[in-house]
């Protein structure tokens, strides 16, 4: 008989116990992450079936294949949208008052373009306060997506600052709120103007809202 096979080897026995612990951990590390994933959404109150969408927003929402479109493909919904490049809330508040068409939910993701221009949330705040009425008077879900990051645009802190305020309201004030900054914070999410979200980055906001909607 081999020494080898007499006496076990010592890394053997180790490779075994980091095994077995793996094994034991592995599903509480994925619980935990699941748990941290859930976390970036909040749900303020009952959302009622969804079928029909309405999506307000700016150059983010724009493209044939971005999140909104994603999503609406996925969860099987019929959908509009009223979005443009440059849009700021005056722009989507007054197409939501324009369109009369029945819906189950609205959804709005937008605020740059407001900060941008004003250095102040107070304006997107206030049209944003005025889509929250309306949508209450027609009895449409309120989804509230805070818009993509800034951190790799822009170094100007006040504008920064101005520009979380919109996600703030957005958390108190949602039927349903994705945090679409938090998910958005990485810059391999957007293209070379570090602006506009890339394929990758719509597919990553789709995927985590498509998951928050199949959580209710």
């Amino acid at each position: 008989m081999k020494y080898s096979q007499v006496i076990p080897n010592s890394r053997s026995k180790t490779v075994k116990v980091v095994a077995i612990i793996g094994a034991v951990l592995l599903p509480s590390v994925v619980a935990y992450a699941g748990y941290l994933a859930y976390t970036r959404f909040e749900r303020k109150k009952y959302i009622k079936k969804i079928r029909s969408v309405l999506y307000l927003g700016d150059s983010q929402t724009v493209p044939d294949e971005s999140y909104a479109d994603l999503v609406a493909k996925n969860m099987g919904w019929s959908y509009a949208k009223h979005a443009k490049v440059g849009a700021k809330t005056g722009f989507i508040l007054q197409k939501y008052r324009d369109d009369v068409t029945p819906y189950d939910a609205i959804v709005v993701m937008i605020g740059g373009n407001d900060v941008w221009a004003t250095g102040s949330a107070d304006i997107a705040i206030q049209n944003l306060k005025a889509i929250k009425t309306l949508a209450n008077q027609r009895n449409d879900s309120l989804i509230l997506i805070s818009p993509p990051s800034k951190n790799f645009y822009s170094q100007d802190q006040n504008k920064l600052k101005e520009y979380s305020k919109i996600g703030k309201w957005m958390k108190s004030n949602a039927d349903l709120f994705i945090d679409g900054t938090s998910i958005t914070n990485q810059a391999n999410l957007f293209g070379a103007d570090n602006l506009h979200l890339n394929r990758d980055g719509q597919r990553t906001l789709a995927y985590y809202f498509t998951e928050a909607l199949r959580s209710l």
